[in-house]
């Protein structure tokens, strides 16, 4: 299962993912009739995605992350068609991030979390959910 937890480790250095990527990935998936797969998100626990969109707005969200770095600002994510959403901020070396999961977009279930981490715990959790979708990718194509 995929992961996403800044508690992970710390990671300075980003992986290089090439211009179609995302779209192979998403192929990958398809080919292989997956519909949706599974990420563990931080305090949230067990989410399902659609594969259709999800996979191409992860790697969009990683390849926006050296501006994030070098810049600071925001990075924004939106993924299971609104269920989550997260919005980090950084200042100096460390990152807070605010997450908001609305399962079945029903307000009343609606939870939301906020922390603060290193810059170095908040890449590694993205290195690790891309390599996680890299691999489990690579598993679905060799099957």
């Amino acid at each position: 299962m995929l992961k996403f937890d800044t508690g992970g480790g710390e990671d300075e250095g980003l992986v290089d993912i090439d211009e179609g990527a995302p779209e192979r990935l998403m192929n990958t998936f398809v080919k292989a009739g997956r519909i949706g797969f599974e990420v563990e998100w931080e305090t949230f626990g067990s989410l399902m995605l659609p594969v259709e969109e999800d996979v191409k707005f992860l790697c969009e969200a990683y390849e926006e992350l050296p501006s994030f770095i070098e810049n600071g600002g925001e990075h924004t994510v939106y993924l299971g068609d609104g269920e989550l959403e997260m919005l980090a901020s950084r200042s100096a070396g460390n990152v807070h991030v605010v997450c908001v999961n609305t399962p079945f977009l029903r307000r009343a279930l609606m939870k939301r979390t906020e922390y603060d981490v290193s810059i170095g715990a908040y890449v590694g959790a993205w290195n690790r959910m891309i390599k996680g979708l890299v691999e489990l990718a690579s598993h679905l194509n060799a099957s």
